[in-house]
């Protein structure tokens, strides 16, 4: 949390240091000349001069200057460096911190390449939560082999956390473990280091694109398994399933509310259609979250697929809690 408070107008401060926000916060929200905001799952307080309320007509409003001057410490005075980020519409902070930037989109070509008059922020906040992927880890991990599998929910359903956690298991297991993580929040690198114990055995290319890293990953780095957070790209699919034929797995997540949802994405119907996906565990959402409400076992033949429901005993269910 320091990297965030540091960045963040003194006037802001108090409120934010409440042991509530430092334990269980999820984002923070900085608006300009509109309510901020901290997150804590779904519940949502605004941010006064000296207290978190529910009255958003109390919260402090940032002017122009604070604005630019969080934009500038984010940046650390050389938006030019942070260029590609920017581009991406978010920038690492390190720590696992990510800060996601709203604003103007400057488009050149019919291309995006950057924001300009930034009016607010959304601060992802990243926590390590060792031994919430234990009993989930069991469908995963085999005495022969780590099955493909995807983690499946909508944002905020707590997918990197489990993440996270899985490469702590796979690591103490004895498995090779490759993380591209792209936006710098699976492992928190800063200055080389990584912030959480969970990636102490693994090889992180850090900020590095997902397909680029699957690719050098493979080639490079002879894992046993390949993590990443938020699949996207075809061009990903492609590289997941040359890793598939190399003897290598992976895990990663995905962005939907239900397996049906997500096989209609094109990069994981490629998985599918190439019978290069095992398993499937959908995370609930509001009161579920982060609870494993669906597991699926996936079965190619042929030109088809199979999916078929696990039913989830007691132990295999997981609660993450405050993420």
């Amino acid at each position: 949390m320091k990297n965030i408070i540091s960045v963040l107008p003194d006037r802001l401060k108090t409120a934010l240091g409440c042991k509530k926000v430092f334990s269980s916060a999820s984002e923070i929200t900085i608006r300009l000349e509109r309510p901020s905001c901290v997150s804590f799952g779904k519940d949502i307080w605004y941010i006064s001069s000296n207290s978190l309320t529910s009255d958003p007509s109390k919260a402090v409003l940032l002017y122009r200057y604070e604005i630019d001057d969080i934009f500038a410490k984010i940046c650390k005075s050389s938006v030019y460096s942070f260029e590609d980020q920017i581009r991406n519409g978010f920038i690492s902070l390190g720590g696992g911190y990510r800060v996601g930037i709203c604003g103007t989109a400057v488009v050149k070509n019919g291309d995006l390449v950057g924001f300009r008059d930034i009016n607010g922020f959304v601060f992802r906040i990243a926590r390590e939560i060792v031994g919430v992927a234990e009993n989930v880890s069991k469908y995963i991990i085999s005495p022969q082999k780590v099955v493909n599998t995807a983690i499946i929910s909508p944002p905020g359903g707590g997918k990197t956390t489990i993440l996270r956690d899985l490469c702590r298991i796979l690591g103490e297991k004895g498995y090779k473990v490759s993380v591209v993580d792209e936006r710098g929040e699976l492992c928190g690198v800063s200055d080389g280091v990584s912030s959480f114990a969970s990636s102490l055995l693994c090889d992180i290319l850090d900020c590095c694109p997902k397909a680029d890293g699957i690719d050098r990953a493979l080639r490079t780095l002879c894992p046993d398994v390949i993590v990443f957070d938020e699949i996207g790209s075809l061009c990903e699919a492609d590289n997941l399933v040359s890793a598939m034929n190399s003897g290598v797995s992976f895990i990663f997540s995905a962005h939907a509310e239900s397996f049906s949802q997500a096989a209609k994405r094109p990069a994981i119907k490629k998985l599918l259609d190439c019978g290069a996906l095992d398993l499937a565990i959908v995370l609930g959402t509001k009161e579920k979250r982060g609870t494993a409400v669906e597991i699926i076992s996936i079965t190619s033949g042929g030109d088809s697929y199979k999916a078929d429901r696990i039913d989830i005993d007691p132990v295999g269910k997981f609660i993450l809690g405050d993420i």
